[in-house]
């Protein structure tokens, strides 16, 4: 296969789950790692979210034995062919601060890596799964590959580039995150981190990549296109409940980790703009992470807190109430690598806003109710914004919205992942049909 981007947007694998009876139990056997930060410090983002979901179909559905490695508190309950194992770290340590949260990740690694291996070495199992592509998952899972000699398979949720066209150089990258607000030295630091998680996405048997703009960043950055293989996310219908509030209580809602690569701060930028012209539009942001306390600061010396409330964490349930109780989706992120906020966003029926990147585009491009601006022209967005509620014009959006968003299925991503494990398991000499 050659690295050409007409080349990754077909899955060479055969559907062979297709042919397969549901009902059957597979020969395969995944050792997956599943690092998560803990919940004190940032929510469920879309990676967890995607593993869990092609977790649940690919145990329950298709009777493939699992065993999840990961922090706790865990996500993952143990059930029938599904064995979750919560490694709490041995050091009483708990982290404040960004260099204090990543010296406990990597006391975890180091934990992880040894019991992992051990339990690998005792079990019979064909493929090791790395469940997202951050360090702390792909180092574990790596090192794991190593001494067991099974096959490596890596979810590749996305990668902090904005142009998949070129090669990123570590320079270009420490730009990118100082771009996106980052000190220099956390500009260096996530720098470093990119060079490493491509170093060890090289090295891996298979990647699976959650979109074709992924797909083509890893080609770009040396990751052979030949073990690449594009899947895709899902959204999950069932837990959004009926539909959209009649009543709406804000006119935008943002959803996703508090960061600054997602555009928290542009946020605020845009709500002030919006104030000044004594509009008293309504706004909340939901989510939790690293920028939370600073981003809560930054509301209050705007003076917005009467306009502006910033939730934090919260349950799925009301989390989805409040975004049904809101007019417009507004999503400032700088780096997707699919865009699972967006699609949950339509699903609830609401219109989105966001900025031009490769990722979102290519997703939900052809989709009426996402509305495109600019790369960092928060400007724009707030005139965009300004014009839909004005005009009324969010509510002809929001009948399209739902409606684009149910061609996204779990079921579908479960079937291609699976396919696509299956098939490193054989090219490793491990039988895995049914």
């Amino acid at each position: 296969m050659s690295g050409s981007p007409e080349n990754l947007r077909r899955n060479p694998a055969k559907p062979f789950l297709a042919r397969k009876a549901r009902n059957k139990t597979l020969e395969l056997r995944v050792f997956a790692v599943f690092f998560h930060p803990s919940r004190r410090f940032t929510g469920l983002g879309g990676a967890e979210k995607r593993f869990l979901n092609v977790l649940k179909r690919w145990v329950d559905e298709y009777g493939v034995s699992v065993t999840v490695v990961e922090p706790g508190p865990g996500l993952v309950r143990s059930q029938r062919n599904c064995k979750a194992l919560k490694l709490d770290s041995f050091f009483p340590f708990r982290a404040s601060g960004f260099l204090g949260l990543y010296f406990e990740w990597v006391l975890w690694m180091v934990q992880a890596c040894f019991a992992c291996a051990s339990i690998v070495k005792r079990g019979n199992y064909n493929v090791v799964l790395a469940a997202n592509n951050t360090v702390p998952n792909l180092a574990v899972a790596y090192f794991v590959h190593l001494v067991s000699h099974k096959p490596l398979c890596v979810v590749v949720h996305h990668l902090d580039v904005q142009d998949a066209r070129v090669a990123v150089t570590s320079g270009k990258v420490y730009r990118t995150y100082r771009n996106a607000g980052y000190s220099r030295f956390l500009a260096l630091l996530k720098a470093a981190a990119f060079r490493t998680i491509v170093f060890f996405l090289k090295r891996s048997d298979m990647c699976i990549a959650v979109s074709r703009f992924t797909a083509e960043t890893l080609t770009k950055n040396g990751v052979s296109a030949s073990k690449i293989f594009v899947s895709g996310n899902g959204t999950s219908f069932e837990k959004l409940g009926g539909r959209t509030a009649e009543l709406k209580e804000y006119d935008a809602v943002f959803v996703g980790r508090i960061s600054r690569e997602k555009g928290v701060f542009d946020l605020v930028k845009i709500w002030r703009k919006l104030a000044d012209r004594n509009l008293g539009f309504r706004l909340i942001i939901i989510g939790s992470g690293p920028d939370l306390r600073e981003l809560r600061s930054h509301v209050k010396h705007a003076g917005l807190e009467r306009l502006v409330t910033v939730k934090g964490a919260c349950s799925d349930g009301e989390m989805y109430s409040l975004v049904k109780a809101s007019k417009v989706f507004l999503f400032p992120s700088r780096f997707e690598g699919w865009g699972l906020a967006v699609g949950e966003a339509l699903a609830c029926g609401l219109p989105v806003l966001c900025y031009k990147i490769p990722a979102l585009e290519e997703v939900f491009g052809e989709c009426p109710a996402v509305v495109f601006t600019k790369l960092a022209d928060w400007e724009a967005l707030a005139e965009k914004l300004t014009e839909l509620l004005v005009s009324g014009g969010w509510r002809q959006l929001s009948s399209q919205a739902s409606t684009y968003s149910r061609r996204f299925t779990w079921r579908k991503v479960a079937e291609k992942d699976l396919e696509f494990v299956r098939l490193a398991a054989a090219k490793r000499g491990f039988r895995v049909d049914v």
